[in-house]
């Protein structure tokens, strides 16, 4: 949100992406079930169905070549790497932002 907030300069645009960033992972999951789509988008463990704690009780794995991973660890890497990268463009975004 922050990021978000740094780039576009209406506050409802930033309101209405980041509610539509949130659901998004509860209507993947819904039509295509445990996709990559469903785990690595930022607010993937905290959907209806598709929460952290179902993931770790069911044992859904996503298949990439011959590797398979299970999903709760999917999306732990993917919070983490997006931790990062939203924060860096974020502070990028604002300094921009700043300067200008």
């Amino acid at each position: 949100m922050l990021f978000l907030s740094a780039k576009c300069k209406d506050t409802l645009t930033v309101l209405l992406i980041s509610i539509v960033v949130l659901l998004m992972p509860l209507f993947a999951y819904v039509a295509m079930g445990a996709t990559w789509l469903s785990t690595i988008l930022p607010s993937a463990g905290i959907g209806m169905q598709n929460n952290f704690l179902y993931q770790l009780a069911n044992f859904n794995y996503l298949n990439i070549g011959g590797m398979s991973f299970w999903t709760p660890h999917v999306i732990l890497i993917s919070a983490g790497i997006e931790l990062f990268v939203f924060t860096f463009l974020a502070i990028h975004s604002y300094c921009r932002h700043q300067v200008a």
